[in-house]
């Protein structure tokens, strides 16, 4: 008679049979609290990868169907993917990033452990197109600072960043920031000590090429793309962002 799978599994402890006793082996849903606590301590995230199926189940002590069943309600939760002939992996770290009003980037990445950077790739002050010359309230042919920033965490790009000021008031922005390395801290330097956004909108799209390169994401990665208008306290716009995230990087929650 075939086993009864659906039962915890029974290995001996040694001996003849009846004369030692037996012990049970951990349920699969045992294996994948296991598992779960395993990938949240951080134990495969050196290889991004479990050990091979036959491995794994020995070192566990319990059979490759068990392993097999824990594996898949992992996968169904988004922790796991199995790629066929080739083993069964993580999921790519996500990390959720809240939007608010006043939410800084740093305000997001210190609380998981993580250090947040950001890095000025480049500066320009140029005419913008009509649409941001209206939304930051200047004429259309005044010129504006244009930022190009990458953040990251632990070095890894979460976002690549276009930030557009006004240059008659924020002319010495782009060099302020490459000093101190955070939007908000140049802006104190420039004489405002603190702004909201009062418009948000997020969307979703393929990455071009120059974000793919810029994220390291894989070809046909997608990025969530988050537009913004912030103004200071008397209600005068200062900038407007246009951020790009790696999608399998990041979950955006918006705070209400």
């Amino acid at each position: 008679m075939p086993p009864d799978t659906s039962r915890p599994e029974e290995t001996r402890a040694g001996g003849a049979a009846g004369g030692r006793a037996t012990r049970r082996s951990m349920s699969w849903k045992a294996v994948a609290a296991k598992l779960d606590g395993e990938i949240a301590a951080g134990k495969y995230r050196e290889t991004m990868r479990l050990p091979a199926e036959t491995v794994l189940a020995r070192a566990l002590g319990i059979s490759r169907h068990t392993l097999r069943r824990a594996i898949a309600a992992l996968e169904v939760r988004g922790l796991l993917y199995c790629v066929p002939h080739k083993g069964v992996f993580l999921a790519p770290l996500r990390l959720s990033f809240p939007l608010g009003a006043k939410t800084r980037f740093a305000d997001a990445v210190t609380p998981t452990g993580l250090i947040p950077s950001g890095q000025l790739i480049s500066q320009q002050r140029c005419i913008p197109p009509p649409e941001i010359a209206r939304q930051l309230r200047i004429a259309k042919r005044s010129e504006v600072i244009e930022l190009q920033v990458v953040r990251a965490a632990n070095g890894k790009p979460l976002s690549y960043a276009t930030i557009w000021l006004p240059a008659e008031r924020f002319g010495r922005i782009g060099d302020l920031f490459a000093s101190v390395g955070e939007l908000h801290e140049a802006l104190i330097l420039h004489g405002v000590p603190e702004f909201r956004r009062s418009e948000l909108r997020v969307t979703a799209r393929p990455a071009s090429e120059v974000e793919r390169r810029i994220l390291g994401l894989e070809a046909g990665g997608f990025v969530l793309v988050v537009e913004s208008t912030s103004r200071d306290p008397t209600g005068e716009p200062t900038h407007l962002s246009l951020f790009r995230f790696g999608a399998e990087r990041v979950e955006i929650t918006i705070e209400l």
